[in-house]
């Protein structure tokens, strides 16, 4: 191989001897090639480099602007003129000798002053406020100017000094009206910035200063407006009116975005374009909700008009038929661009033959070669126009889609009571809005690839027919055969999705149930027992996650080894059928199964993307189907009697309901509730109370019977066994979406007994409470949502139990001043244990098994009524100070200042590169090392077969015409096993790569989930407090699904793509060395659009991401509170929430979008840019042999791919960024969340400790955080051994806070507390919990059997377990639910009593010498509370009793009695010592409870 070099061939006879000639003139060589080829190239390269040093925005003046138009004028003429100048040479002087060098120079000052326009542009609004532009840019500018003197002498002497040449005489021609523009353009430089212009700039700062200020005088419901005054505001996306079509054509609207992120000023949804009204998630969920279901109606003959959100609802069509009349049209004719973009791109091969051709033969006209340039060009240009807008609607249609269904779906589960979504877990409605959604939208491009890919195969095998005949079909074979192959990997890779993402729905749901329950888990120490549980959810779900990257590490082999292995098989047929190949014919060749692989190796991901789809839509769809709550017939209308309606709020005849199939069930109720009584329901522990009142709002279902409400409209007012809270403000949660009214507020504070509350928070009602009301007490809870429920103003209230966790005191002044207070003319409907309450009511049901065994006057039906009566007598005359309605002022929104972790943690800037180190360190060294050697001898085999192929084609080429026949076979024969033992090389190499990275993806997938959920159920309890549930679910959900699949995925493709770049690039550049002058051009362009598109796209991932939590956080807060939602008819409002919490997110991924379409476009131009450069150097260059037909051809073939390989480096790099945020947040957690074992010293407890159980607190002072209120201030007692300690005090007095401190929940900020004179400080929390025990305020059971429930450990005997229930009077409830095999679902049909006494239950188990019992029996009735607190004197009669609670009878046997408030000890004596004291707090308490 030689290739000939010598500078007479590139200038001509007359080269560098002598330099200079007659008259001082340069020669041609000296001039072109030592003055203006070298300052050509520096003018570009310093306008390339300060074109995108961008500065704020830039206002010009008039003036200004007229100055900068006339020199882009001036500029883009001289761009044209050299362009022209070129063209009229090579075409009317194809005579003459016109030589390389001459020819060199047009071209690059053609691109020179081209790329200087651009710059030029720039200066207008960017470069700083000088007309001038940067002062080294005019150095290198009049650097030009001087050489364009000096060629105008020259071609001026050399015109006199000869005969007349017409070529002479053009040039200059050409020179002087060159130099004549360069005069105009030098006058534009001596002109000035206008001084009026800074004033204005300043005017107009001053103005955006104002529109700031403005906005902090402006209220919260004018916030929407705040973006009319944001100098940075984009406005609204598709706002087709406010730019040009050239600029919609090439997204060129989206720069704005690209310069706001690369600015680093997007770090919120509201920083990124506003979705156009078409693309809302309520305009797209209007549309196909109206194919979902028939239009709301109510029959005629009903009085009824029930809100919108209560109507009934038929679904008429499935999934699939409502996406298909919603969005068919549109879908469809988006295919016609993929048709076009495939038609034109296919047409480029054709063209790229026939370049190859010309360049391989010198009998053609250059004519020829401009038109084959131009043909290839233009063809792909087209194609990528198509390509792109393809991809902007088919993205635009994703958009809708997941728009529509994660409403629907939302809005579905708010229309199934409890019952119907008994089959539906909170994770696996997340799952429906987010991998299943996912999996639809990219089904969409996945449909047309199904029609596009045959249509390619077709096109590609004829053009392979034309090229090489028969041959072609060698290869094809092998590809057919791959086919099948790929069919059955992605039908596997479909089953295994469907496990995976089954398994993956149980863990995601185990985890939302540990999150929920993490105090008591923690209580009981199971943190190991719960992370085992975990793993052994994890491992299926791993073994299924490992299967399928071995199935795609398989795809990933047949994939990169596909060209490779088809180019080996059709070239040695071709030989061996007697052909001989060319350059022409191997490179098109080589070009068109490039484009046969590409579908290929496509066909199987669009098989198993179409696959995951069809499994989500069936998954959905299962949703879909579960029918509607019908309203209509669960509801009757109220009896009619003699033309009249009773006058009745509710009435009830022969109903009967149940939880499912093999459930609790209440039978034959009949009772009515006449309008503004009060009317009691009581009974026994699992009589059916709850129940009946899940009857009334239907939330269970109804077998038979007839059910009325006066005013279905108004909804209920209802008020749940377990309080609901959302995480916001205290107002918020009392609102609830009403207006605010100050008199209103105030008298629904006062009535609820949260004045005193209000005052001991720091910032009042602006306080936030954490997710479920987490930050507060359990009598906090309570009384916030009766709080929320007064406010409302509703006829009907339904209260269950709201006594139970509150003191004595505060009941008094709920049931005073609530419930026969602000609410005396409501209808009011009380379940309660509490009997006192009941003798005031109206009416009275006593439950019992399911059924109502007596209903009445309070004075018929209560036995112990003469008795309560005289003891409401005696509480209303001794009712105390507590019951005043002090008076309390709410705080200003503008003073208050909150600091609990309200927004999620999000980085800025470049992930760093610790993510990157640990994901390494994860996979590890050893594996990461032979991932990177086998990829470099990959890629080297890959480059070094294509090198090989082109150079036997030449050395075929050149010395054809003097071998015999038999000695070209022989050298074919040798040059073919070369060809092929690379070939096997290459196939090793990334077999091994392929299975070494899937091995390596999984391994470290592993340990981040482990580290992740060690971190998680080792974390301070305190980080619960502050974050949401939907939150940490996230990471266990989405961000760990990414870091499983995604991220390995996604990394492999970069380091390919990174080799494939570098072995492209080596390959052209030796090749085609002229190209590298194209390349270090294009590299700083590169560079900076690169730069600039991952600042942006790395920012909008993070607030997609960020976007993302509110969303899951709204879903899993929703699904909490369906009772409470239904009940008070706040349907609506919670799906406009949603849609809003949605179209944000949906802002933050149509910004991504548009970002990735605006850089791949900007990417495919300098692809082609690098290809019309090398396409123009071949066709310049073929006539004077300075490289050789097969490198050129290799270097244009390479070329073909490179826009694609460069779009695939960056969007590779971007998506590994984005992925990593994910790894990033996880890691967040891993790293930053404060362990309980950190900073504990290791000291083991003595043996057997405690033996005694004495518990001192000597001045504890404890608070849960910097910003709240100290929850113990200075607690001092003592115990003595087995000794029985009733704390009691108002709600928020400290009473759990204790036991917080004991079991180091929370760290105390100050003292000591000492068990058996033993310093728990020095101990690690998890021994201590183990030493002791508690049975917490709220219960927790968690899916599962009773058994695993009780002992999870499996520590005890089965006689053991049920002595224990005996002791807590659970047997007969466990052997009707079966036994304790029983399991017990998300939804179990036990009450909140039953669920305690479970808890007490393990406590009798472990019987430990310490046990704490937190409001353990507030949710009994008081014979059941008797009964266990004998248990507990029987059962713990040698171990130390600390019982805090409300009711004064279950601690009147205590040894010794803990009155707290405002977080201190006010008494500590004896009950009887206490009660001598008639001033004493205690015996205050006493006397209002007991007669």
């Amino acid at each position: 191989m030689r290739v000939t070099w010598n500078w007479t061939e590139l200038c001509g006879p007359d080269d560098f001897v002598p330099l200079f000639r007659t008259g001082y003139v340069l020669s041609v060589c000296a001039e072109m090639a030592i003055i203006r080829l070298p300052i050509l190239f520096i003018f570009m390269l310093t306008s390339t480099y300060y074109c995108r040093h961008m500065s704020d925005w830039i206002i010009r003046t008039r003036r200004e602007t007229n100055i900068l138009r006339f020199r882009i004028i001036v500029s883009s003429t001289l761009s044209i003129l050299s362009a022209f100048q070129l063209i009229w040479e090579v075409y009317e002087f194809t005579e003459s000798r016109v030589y390389p060098i001459e020819n060199l120079v047009l071209v690059i000052q053609c691109f020179t002053w081209l790329i200087h326009t651009v710059y030029i542009v720039y200066i207008r609004h960017h470069l700083g406020t000088s007309l001038r532009g940067s002062k080294v840019v005019m150095i290198t500018w009049f650097l030009c100017f001087l050489s364009s003197i000096i060629s105008l002498r020259s071609i001026f002497v050399a015109f006199i000094q000869s005969t007349y040449i017409p070529i002479l005489q053009v040039r200059l021609w050409f020179t002087l009206f060159n130099w004549m523009l360069q005069i105009f353009y030098l006058i534009t430089m001596f002109f000035k910035e206008d001084i009026v212009r800074i004033r204005y700039v300043d005017r107009l700062r001053f103005l955006a200063q104002q529109s700031v200020d403005r906005r902090s005088l402006m209220t919260a419901s004018y916030s929407r407006f705040n973006d009319e005054f944001d100098p940075y505001y984009l406005g609204m996306a598709c706002d087709h009116e406010h730019y040009t079509f050239l600029s919609w054509l090439t997204f060129g609207w989206v720069g704005r975005l690209i310069t706001k992120g690369d600015k680093k000023r997007l770090h919120h949804t509201s920083d990124l374009f506003d979705l156009p009204e078409w693309l809302t998630p309520v305009y797209v969920s209007a549309k196909i909700e109206e194919v979902f279901r028939h239009q709301p109606s109510v029959r005629a003959t009903s009085p009824i008009h029930l809100p919108a959100d209560q109507q009934f609802r038929t679904p008429k069509k499935s999934l699939l038929q409502a996406l298909h009349e919603c969005y068919g049209k549109q879908f469809y004719g988006i295919g016609l661009l993929k048709f076009m973009a495939d038609i034109f791109e296919f047409a480029a091969p054709i063209f790229l033959n026939k370049l190859i051709t010309f360049v391989s033969h010198h009998e053609e006209p250059m004519s020829h070669g401009y038109l084959y340039m131009s043909g290839l060009i233009l063809m792909l240009l087209i194609s990528t126009l198509f390509g792109v807008h393809y991809e902007y609607q088919i993205h635009m249609i994703g958009i809708k889609i997941r728009g529509a269904l994660i409403t629907v779906i939302y809005k579905k589960t708010l229309e199934l009571n409890t019952v119907m979504l008994n089959d539906f877990s909170i994770g696996e409605v997340v799952n429906f809005m987010s991998t299943d959604t996912s999996n639809l939208v990219n089904a969409c491009n996945s449909f047309h690839s199904m029609w596009s890919v045959p249509f390619q195969l077709v096109i590609v095998l004829y053009l392979l027919y034309q090229q090489l005949g028969i041959a072609f079909l060698s290869g094809v074979f092998v590809s057919i055969l791959l086919i099948p192959v790929n069919k059955i990997i992605t039908s596997n890779i479909g089953k295994l999705t469907g496990k995976l993402m089954t398994e993956k729905d149980k863990r995601v749901k185990l985890m939302s149930e540990i999150i929920r329950g993490i105090r008591v888990i923690k209580y009981h120490v199971w943190e190991k027992y719960f992370i085992d549980k975990v793993s052994s959810y994890r491992k299926p779900e791993v073994m299924n996650l490992k299967k399928r990257k071995y199935l795609d590490a398989l795809c990933v082999y047949f994939w990169a080894t596909t060209p490779v292995t088809i180019s080996v098989l059709t070239f040695s047929t071709y030989i061996f059928l007697g052909g001989q190949l060319t350059a022409a014919k191997v490179f098109t060749s080589m070009a068109l199964l490039h484009m046969l692989i590409t579908p290929l190796n496509a066909f199987p991901w669009i098989l198993n993307g179409v696959t995951e789809a069809w499994v989500s839509v069936k998954r959905i769809q299962r949703l879909i189907e579960v029918d509607d709550l019908q309203t209509q017939s669960y509801y009757s209308l109220m009896p009619v009697h003699y033309g009249k309606t009773f006058d009745n709020a509710i009435s009830l005849s022969q109903c009967s309901f149940n939880w499912g199939l093999r459930s609790f069930q209440l039978k034959n109720i009949n009772f009515s509730i006449a309008k503004g009584s009060l009317v009691g329901i009581t009974g026994q522990v699992g009589s059916g109370k709850s129940t009946l009142l899940a009857g009334i709002l239907a939330e269970i279902n109804k077998d038979e019977g007839t059910i009325a409400s006066s005013n279905m409209r108004d909804g209920f007012a209802f008020v749940a066994q377990t309080p609901w809270i959302q995480r916001g403000t205290i107002r918020d949660n009392i609102l609830f979406g009403q207006s605010y009214s100050l008199e209103r507020y105030k008298s629904v504070i006062r009535s609820c007994a949260l004045v005193k509350d209000l005052k001991e928070f720091p910032r009042g009602d602006s306080t936030l409470i954490g997710e479920a009301g987490i930050t507060l007490s359990g009598g906090q809870k309570a009384r916030l949502a009766l709080a929320r429920a007064v406010y409302q103003n509703k006829f009907i209230y339904i209260l269950d139990d709201i006594f139970a966790s509150v003191d004595i005191n505060v009941a008094q002044h709920l049931f005073k001043h609530c419930i026969n207070g602000l609410l005396k003319d409501k209808t009011r409907i009380i379940c309660t244990h509490n009997s006192q309450y009941l003798v005031s009511a109206d009416w009275v049901l006593i439950m019992n098994n399911g059924t109502i065994i007596n209903q009445g006057r309070p004075f018929d039906v209560l036995s112990d009524y003469e008795v309560k009566t005289v003891d409401v007598k005696f509480n209303e005359a001794n009712s105390i100070a507590h019951s005043t309605m002090d008076d309390w002022i709410p705080n200003k929104e503008t003073m208050v200042e909150n600091n609990l972790n309200d927004g999620e943690n999000q980085e800025e800037g470049v992930v760093a590169l610790s993510v990157y180190k640990q994901y390494w360190k994860s996979v590890g060294s050893f594996i990461g090392w032979m991932i990177l050697v086998a990829l470099i001898v990959m890629q080297s085999s890959r480059n070094v077969s294509d090198l090989w192929l082109s150079y036997w084609v030449n050395e075929i080429t050149n010395k054809d015409e003097d071998n015999s026949i038999k000695n070209l076979q022989d050298k074919n024969n040798k040059y073919l096993y070369t060809y092929t033992l690379i070939g096997m090389i290459n196939s090793i190499a990334t077999f091994f790569r392929a299975f070494i990275f899937a091995y390596g993806g999984i391994k470290a997938c592993k340990t981040i989930h482990n580290s992740l959920l060690t971190s998680i159920m080792n974390v301070k309890t305190s980080f619960f407090d502050v974050v949401p549930l939907g939150r940490i679910l996230n990471r266990f959900s989405s961000d760990t699904n990414i870091i499983d699949d995604a991220l390995p995925f996604i990394l492999n493709i970069l380091l390919a793509q990174f080799f494939l770049v570098i072995g492209t690039l080596g390959s052209i550049v030796f090749g085609v060395p002229w190209a590298i002058i194209i390349v270090v051009v294009l590299t700083p362009v590169y560079y900076k659009l690169q730069i600039r598109y991952r600042n942006s796209s790395r920012e909008l991932r993070r607030i997609s991401t960020v976007a993302l939590s509110p969303l899951y956080n709204h879903i899993n807060e929703s699904l909490q509170g369906l009772a409470t939602i239904r009940a008070f008819r706040v349907v609506s409002r919670f799906e406009r929430e949603n849609e809003d919490k949605l179209e944000n997110y949906l802002k933050a991924e149509f910004s991504s979008l548009l970002a990735s379409l605006w850089f791949k476009f900007r990417l495919r131009i300098i692809g082609l840019t690098v290809l019309f450069f090398i396409s123009l150097i071949a066709v310049f260059i073929h006539k004077w042999n300075l490289t050789n037909a097969g490198f050129l051809g290799l270097s244009l073939t390479y070329a073909l791919t490179l826009t694609n390989m460069l779009g695939g480096l960056v969007s590779a790099i971007a998506a590994t960024e984005c992925d990593m945020i994910s790894l990033e947040r996880v890691l967040d957690y891993i790293v930053n969340t404060e362990s309980e074992n950190d900073n504990e010293e290791t000291m083991s407890p003595p043996f057997a400790w405690p033996t005694n159980g004495i518990i001192q607190f000597s001045n504890v002072f404890l608070k849960y955080r910097q910003d709240c209120p100290m929850s113990l201030n200075g607690i001092s007692f003592e115990t003595t051994s087995s000794e029985k300690i009733g704390v009691i005090g108002r709600t928020g007095a400290g009473k759990s806070s204790l036991l917080a401190a004991l079991f180091k929940m929370s760290d105390i900020s100050s003292g000591d507390i000492l068990i058996d004179a033993v310093n728990i400080s020095r101990i690690s929390s998890r021994q201590i919990r183990n030493r002791l025990c508690v049975i917490p305020q709220d219960p927790f059971l968690f899916e599962g059997t009773i058994r695993e429930n009780i002992d999870p450990f499996k520590e005890y005997m089965d006689s053991n377990i049920w002595s224990a229930l005996q002791c807590c009077h659970l047997v007969p409830t466990i052997k009707r639910l079966g036994g304790l095999g029983c399991y017990l679902g998300e939804n179990s049909s036990l009450s909140v009593g039953e669920k305690q006494l479970l808890c007490l239950v393990r406590a009798i188990l472990k019987n430990a010498k310490v046990i704490c019992v937190d409001e353990a029996t507030a949710n009994v009735d008081e014979m059941t509370d008797r009964k266990i607190q004998e248990t507990i004197r029987t059962v713990f009669k040698q171990s130390t009793v600390i019982t805090i609670a409300h009711r004064i009878r279950t601690v009147m046997d205590s040894d010794r009695i803990l009155v707290m408030d405002h977080g201190k000890v006010v008494e500590f004596e004896s009950p009887n010592i206490l009660l001598q004291n008639k001033n004493s707090y205690f015996y205050n308490l006493v006397q209002q409870e007991f007669k």
